[in-house]
């Protein structure tokens, strides 16, 4: 159960409560920052190690929602459009859009690479060789 705090509550950071002890905020702001430090270096590490996995693309386009037929067709036109060695990215918030259209190309004898990036998942359509 939730209450309501009564008017005349003040929220204070740290360093000014009655009796607080200065040197123990500089610790926890040191902290806090060498957190933010690992979290930022972790997210680096993240997207390095995503582009080392990424094959070359020279094409792209992004679809958002499954629009039966119309990602398929979508997909297809852009197929079609595309020269022979050249490799398609496409770009999607919604994995089993990705999923059905990786689906299809491999029906059409395409090779198929699928990746996921934090909440977008990507598909690296290219043909066989």
């Amino acid at each position: 159960m939730c209450s309501t705090p009564k008017g005349g509550v003040v929220a204070r950071p740290p360093s000014l409560i009655a009796g607080g002890n200065a040197g123990a905020d500089k610790d926890f702001h040191a902290s806090f920052r060498h957190s933010n430090e690992n979290v930022e270096r972790l997210q680096q590490q993240r997207l390095q190690a995503f582009a080392a996995q990424e094959p070359e693309y020279q094409q792209q386009m992004e679809i958002e929602k499954i629009r039966c037929p119309a990602h398929l067709i979508e997909l297809n036109r852009a197929l079609s459009r595309l020269p022979r060695e050249q490799t398609l990215k496409v770009s999607s918030r919604s994995a089993s859009l990705i999923s059905d259209l990786a689906a299809s190309a491999r029906i059409q004898h395409y090779q198929t690479t699928t990746l996921k990036f934090r909440q977008q998942h990507f598909l690296y359509i290219s043909p066989r060789l």
